[in-house]
């Protein structure tokens, strides 16, 4: 009777809530002092309680939204620095709930007032990056695009460029898919107002064509991209390019590099210039096996 006793009743659960306090520590914050030591001691709650403990009305992840949304710049290095932490401690488990909220911590990174709130969103972006997956890369690599071109702080858009080339690192092949769409974009913004700007984006742009699986124009990837900020490289780049028997398939991402500097090239005054311009295209176009990878050119 004991035993069936013993059985019959249930072990106590153990439950962990979100300290309260903590995050009204942050969201009422008068100054940073004390600031990342909440932010991860709330993260660390949330790694032993577990990611369910992020939703609900007690959430941490109502926290977060009213940080990062707060008219207080100081909730907001807050918030930034909560981001951080859920993406160092939580890792995979938390980017669901994070993907959504990175383009308020990009915003935070243009504030126009604080510094400190500039480089903590920065970080805290960062972060993020270094620990997102292929999935989530295809989720925020739009508006990672979209804020880099259109964002009226110049900060967010080097933070943008930066996040792009973190991603090289643990989402290569995605990215290669999508150079078509990189290079102009990068190419474009080597030409920006900013010089912040345009030297990220052609820093950029020479860390994602590591993604360009060709040995034959790997080599040529730092005088392909310089030629792109300095027109009056074109002929010299032509020339050495010629020089080159190329024998490895050619896809897209390939083409995505080359085919700016053709056109250049094209356009060059020069008849032998344009000559050699024909020739690469030619060898190039014998070693495309799949049309689509042309269809974008």
């Amino acid at each position: 009777a004991a035993a069936a006793a013993a059985a019959a009743s249930p072990l106590p659960v153990k439950t962990m809530s979100i300290s309260k306090e903590t995050c009204e520590a942050i969201l009422k914050a008068e100054n940073n002092e004390g600031l990342k030591e909440a932010a991860d001691k709330l993260a660390t709650e949330v790694k032993e309680a577990g990611v369910a403990s992020l939703e609900g009305e007690d959430g941490l992840l109502k926290t977060l939204d009213e940080a990062l949304g707060s008219s207080n710049v100081v909730a907001r290095e807050g918030g930034a620095l909560l981001f951080a932490a859920l993406s160092k401690k939580i890792k995979g488990a938390a980017l669901p709930f994070l993907v959504e909220r990175l383009d308020a911590v990009i915003a935070n990174a243009g504030d126009k007032k604080s510094s400190d709130l500039r480089k903590t969103s920065s970080k805290a972006a960062k972060a993020f990056a270094k620990i997102v997956t292929v999935p989530a890369v295809g989720f925020v690599f739009d508006d990672i695009v979209n804020q880099s071109q259109n964002s009226p702080m110049w900060q967010c858009k080097v933070l943008c460029l930066e996040l792009l080339s973190i991603f090289v690192e643990n989402a290569p092949e995605y990215l290669s898919h999508r150079m078509t769409e990189l290079v102009p974009l990068l190419s474009a913004l080597m030409w920006d107002s900013k010089k912040q700007v345009k030297e990220q984006a052609q820093t950029t742009l020479q860390e994602v064509c590591r993604c360009i699986d060709n040995n034959d124009i790997q080599p040529f990837v730092p005088a392909l991209v310089s030629a792109i900020a300095h027109p009056e490289e074109v002929e010299e780049c032509v020339h050495a390019l010629s020089a080159t028997t190329f024998v490895q398939t050619v896809d897209a991402s390939a083409l995505s590099v080359t085919v700016p500097l053709l056109e250049r090239g094209f356009r060059e005054k020069k008849t032998a210039v344009k000559r050699k311009c024909g020739v690469i295209t030619e060898n190039l176009a014998k070693l495309v096996d799949n049309p689509a990878d042309v269809a974008p050119f």
